[in-house]
C-alpha cells in the first residue's frame, strides 16, 4: 500500500487577521497546541496511564506516524484500505484486540 504523505503547499499566506481560532479549542482547559499529528501522538502516549501493547493502523499510514510507537516496542497491525475508482474500501477486523484503533477517515474525496 502507498503512503499518504503529509506535505501541503500552500497557494498563498492568509492575512493575519483573517485565521479564527476553531470552536474545538475552547472546549475545556486542557488542551495543547503540537507541532505536528506525529508529535501529537507521541504527546498522548506519554500521557495515557494504561501500558499501550498493540495499535491497529490503516495500512496507507506513513511510517513517520508510526514512529511513536516503533519507539516504544508497541506492535503495530493494519488493516487493509482499497483505493478503487469507486472510492475507497476499509476491511476492518473489529474484532481484532488491540490497545489504539485508528479509525478509518470517511471522505467524499474520490480515489486517485
Amino acid at each position: 500500500m502507498r503512503e499518504i504523505g503529509s506535505e501541503f503547499w500552500l497557494d498563498s499566506i492568509p492575512n493575519e487577521g483573517t485565521i479564527k481560532s476553531p470552536s474545538w479549542l475552547n472546549l475545556g482547559k486542557d488542551h495543547r497546541l503540537l507541532f505536528s499529528g506525529r508529535t501529537a501522538i507521541d504527546y498522548v502516549l506519554r500521557d495515557i496511564t494504561t501500558k499501550v501493547k498493540s495499535v491497529y493502523f490503516p495500512s496507507y499510514c506513513c511510517s513517520s506516524m508510526l514512529q511513536a510507537f516503533i519507539d516504544k516496542g508497541i506492535q503495530i497491525d493494519f488493516y487493509k484500505v482499497i483505493f478503487s475508482n469507486e472510492g475507497l474500501e476499509y476491511i476492518v477486523d473489529y474484532d481484532k484486540s488491540c490497545d489504539v484503533f485508528f479509525p478509518p477517515v470517511i471522505s467524499d474525496f474520490p480515489a486517485q
